[in-house]
């Protein structure tokens, strides 16, 4: 009995699944979450795929997401606070809840990790990087929320 309850755990299509969310600047909810087959060598690379099955339009590569659903990149993902204080968006990701100090395609992947892009910011004030990786939920870019979207 023991060996056909472990036969059935390890043959069940979402034992080696990676689950994923995408999460947008507007609200904590998750935009697109679901499971995708094991198989990706990296985090990189199932992100690649996640978007393409999704048919989602992005920008970027195995080694970096620039944009998701058309954010904006470049100056456009300024935000001016003051002559002293700006963010800068982006997207950045977790694996297992973490953020990882490289790209993501330097992330290898067993098969049941959890990823999770969410679009960030990093907060600069009065000559320093306060902070990275905000979720811009948090603050709600005005250029992209909607007045009556709550986080």
């Amino acid at each position: 009995m023991k060996i056909f309850l472990a036969l059935l755990f390890f043959s069940s299509p979402s034992a080696f699944a990676l689950s994923y969310e995408i999460v947008g600047a507007c609200e904590e909810r998750p935009l697109y979450q679901g499971q995708h087959p094991a198989g990706a060598a990296s985090a990189g690379a199932a992100t690649i795929e996640i978007l393409e099955k999704l048919g989602l339009p992005f920008q970027g590569s195995e080694g970096g997401i620039n944009s998701i659903l058309h954010t904006p990149v470049g100056d456009e993902a300024l935000e001016i606070l003051s002559d002293t204080e700006m963010r800068a968006y982006g997207w950045c990701f977790e694996v297992d809840g973490l953020q990882p100090d490289v790209m993501p395609d330097k992330i290898p992947l067993r098969g049941s990790e959890r990823l999770r892009w969410f679009y960030a910011f990093s907060h600069y004030k009065a000559g320093e990087w306060v902070s990275y990786c905000e979720p811009a939920y948090l603050v709600r870019p005005a250029s992209l929320c909607p007045s009556g979207t709550k986080p």
